[in-house]
């Protein structure tokens, strides 16, 4: 669950390493180094994995990890009909290795609801320790309010990546209430909030702030039952904690140009705001109506880039999959939509009755969530495959719980049995 916790964060940690070495940051294996590194650790994990695990392949077929792939393999094909068949070329050879280290590779690493519990302590260790890096580290500046490397008056580093640190570091703080950390516990999820609200802020990235602060607050209730009086008492205070937080780091931390980019006429009508998400949409939309067999096939993958005024792509995942791969591309977001909802609920339903299990079911849950969100606040079909992998694995997961289930309910049953011959 260390790898996989790697998988998650391997945008920031690129980040940290170009700090800590400069060097690697101006030859081409050095933008690569974390990749090839993390790669390495999940394969030997993989490996291990097959070891241990009896049946490793099972859940592996999932429908979120076939409809996932589809529409990565009907991308590649809509390139023949593409308006910018060039420029998908090039962002696909840019991004599938992230597809196979998330979604195929990372993945697999998920077998039960004891992984589920230790990807969350991972996440969280991992989380607090590379923000508190980065947020000690004199070379991340702040610009136009945003924290990342200056090279040469220029931003080198991509904010919105420490913004996703921050968001997945706060919501797998906030809701996983019953862990394992032991006495380590109140302290660790304390400072995970604290740590990951002001990653947040200070990326400036607007989203994720608002974003992970909803997310958290939804799914809080739900990693443990209210079946006492105490319960609800520490479910309304953690609540308050919560939404109390994000507001108090914004006005601590944030003044001037940095603290004006959160108010709500730059959220909708700024740079990068709700506005020009609308816009995108507006014009993928235009481009599709004007195109006889855009409905059918798409307006192929890419095709953004060369209708845009500059912007590359949407930044919306379900535009791009409706509007540049056609009635494919509704298919896979139908039938993705419903086998996610499926299991998310099989999940909780296996699990409402262990408080850790449901604990990290509903902290799983809730960060698959959040990156969905964030994809269609500014993902591309090829580059939200940390979402993809999050979507994995909850139908993964499901799929082998349910199997677990089975095997423990007939053992018992045989137990049962022997124990009645044995008194007759």
């Amino acid at each position: 669950m260390w790898a996989l916790g790697m998988v998650v964060y391997i945008n920031s940690m690129e980040q940290l390493l170009q700090t800590a070495i400069p060097y690697w940051a101006t030859v081409g294996i050095g933008g690569q180094l974390v990749n090839y590194i993390v790669g390495i650790v999940c394969l030997i994990a993989v490996t291990l994995s097959f070891f241990r695990t009896p049946n490793l392949w099972l859940g592996f077929f999932n429908a979120a990890f076939v409809m996932i792939t589809l529409a990565i393999l009907w991308s590649i094909a809509s390139l023949i009909w593409s308006l910018d068949a060039p420029g998908g070329v090039a962002m696909m050879k840019s991004r599938w290795p992230y597809y196979f280290l998330s979604v195929v590779i990372g993945s697999m690493l998920i077998t039960d609801f004891n992984d589920l519990r230790k990807l969350v302590n991972a996440l969280i260790v991992l989380g607090i320790g590379i923000s508190i890096l980065i947020l000690a580290n004199p070379q991340f500046t702040s610009q136009f309010g945003r924290l990342g490397i200056i090279q040469g008056g220029l931003m080198t580093s991509n904010p919105l990546a420490l913004g996703e640190l921050g968001g997945i570091l706060f919501v797998s703080a906030a809701v996983f209430r019953v862990n394992n950390f032991g006495r380590l516990g109140i302290i660790l999820r304390f400072t995970g909030l604290i740590v990951g609200a002001t990653m947040a802020v200070q990326s400036g990235s607007r989203g994720q702030v608002i974003l992970c602060a909803i997310v958290a607050a939804i799914f809080f209730p739900v990693a443990a039952p209210i079946k006492s009086f105490r319960a609800f008492v520490i479910t309304v205070t953690g609540l308050g904690i919560i939404i109390v937080i994000m507001p108090l780091i914004l006005s601590t931390m944030l003044e001037g140009f940095a603290a004006s980019r959160f108010s709500a006429d730059s959220m909708l009508y700024g740079s990068s705001s709700f506005g020009e998400r609308i816009a995108n949409l507006a014009i993928l939309i235009t481009a599709w109506t004007q195109n006889p067999l855009a409905p059918l096939i798409g307006l192929g993958y890419f095709s953004f880039n060369a209708i845009g005024g500059g912007t590359t792509y949407s930044h919306i995942i379900l535009a791009d999959l409706v509007f540049e791969l056609g009635l494919p591309g509704l298919f896979v977001i139908f039938v993705l939509t419903v086998s996610v909802l499926r299991s998310s609920r099989s999940l909780f339903l296996l699990s409402q009755d262990n408080p850790l299990d449901r604990s990290a079911t509903a902290t799983i849950l809730g960060l698959a969530l959040f990156l969905f969100l964030l994809a269609n606040k500014q993902g591309d079909l090829w580059g939200s495959t940390t979402m993809y992998m999050f979507l994995v694995i909850i139908c993964r997961a499901s799929i082998r719980s349910k199997e677990a289930a089975l095997v423990n309910a007939s053992n018992t049953d045989e137990e049962e049995m022997e124990i009645q011959y044995e008194q007759s």
